[in-house]
């Protein structure tokens, strides 16, 4: 979700780029050890699940939407955590590219108010049409850039009720609710999804999505110029290599902060790379191992 929500989405069903098999980065392998590739694949699942929640990541309103504007604000994210935004800060730092902590902090001081959008799969209305529901969430397939969304851990807040559509939408800290033009039945339009109060600290991420797009445009049912899909896995790849490193560097202290790099459509491209198809069977067989442990 964005602060852009007033740009009309692409509403058509995306087909996530075909799936083949790539070859390993040894590379980049040899500088993770066993062991850390080991911590990493522990956190591996099938983003397409019920129950997951992500965060798309974007650059504010009137900044530039390329890649590497997300990157940058990708490694303030990773390095603060997700923190809230509202539309009552001033509208000098609304327009800020990144929100770094002080001046988050001295906002959400100040106004009592500071919301990340997300969205939770299992809950979004578009899912029963769809197999890929993070790849068909709104704002993963409608806009006309790359884009980088960040899957975490919401166990730890407490679900509020909803709110009528146009009301002041405020929440206590640790609480999250779907936000305005509630569907009933427990979910949320995507477009719109759930809003958190104040702030997701690094330590409940739980991986990270890259979608891409081509230099090519395509109009979409509302006349409007989007990008479309990149269908190459290779670039995929280059992107996630690109990432890991970036967080090689940001997380040198933590490592058990690094996290798995997926596709939209939810094939894994860091720090191994696998099919949708046999991430599923990897976590399958990993949580029966588990299982038959504790037997």
């Amino acid at each position: 979700m964005s602060p852009e929500s007033w740009q009309k989405p692409n509403t058509e069903a995306q087909k996530p780029a075909p799936e083949r098999e790539v070859e390993s980065v040894e590379s980049l392998e040899r500088k993770l050890s066993p062991e850390q590739i080991e911590q990493i694949m522990a956190k591996v699942e099938d983003i397409n699940a019920p129950g997951n929640a992500f965060s798309v990541i974007t650059v504010n309103y009137g900044q530039d939407l390329s890649l590497p504007a997300s990157l940058s604000k990708l490694e303030n994210v990773l390095s603060d955590g997700l923190l809230g935004y509202s539309y009552f800060w001033p509208e000098q730092e609304k327009r800020k590219s990144t929100v770094d902590k002080d001046m988050w902090a001295k906002n959400t001081r100040a106004h009592k108010n500071a919301l990340i959008n997300f969205n939770i799969t299992g809950r979004m209305l578009q899912e029963k049409d769809y197999k890929f529901p993070v790849a068909n969430s709104t704002w993963m397939k409608g806009n006309d850039h790359d884009n980088i969304a960040v899957l975490f851990d919401f166990s730890k807040y407490e679900e509020d009720a909803p709110i009528p559509a146009a009301t002041e939408n405020k929440l206590k800290n640790r609480t999250f609710r779907i936000h305005d033009n509630y569907a009933g039945e427990n979910q949320a339009d995507s477009m719109y999804g759930f809003t958190l109060s104040h702030r997701v600290p690094p330590r409940f991420f739980k991986g990270l999505v890259i979608k891409l797009v081509t230099g090519e445009k395509h109009k979409n049912e509302y006349g409007d110029l989007r990008g479309v899909e990149c269908r190459d896995p290779a670039r995929y790849n280059e992107q996630a290599n690109k990432i890991g490193k970036i967080m090689q560097e940001i997380y040198r202290d933590r490592k058990d902060f690094l996290l798995p790099i997926y596709s939209h459509s939810g094939s894994l491209y860091w720090p191994k790379q696998m099919t949708y198809k046999e991430v599923k069977e990897f976590v399958a067989e990993r949580d029966t191992k588990k299982e038959d442990a504790v037997k």
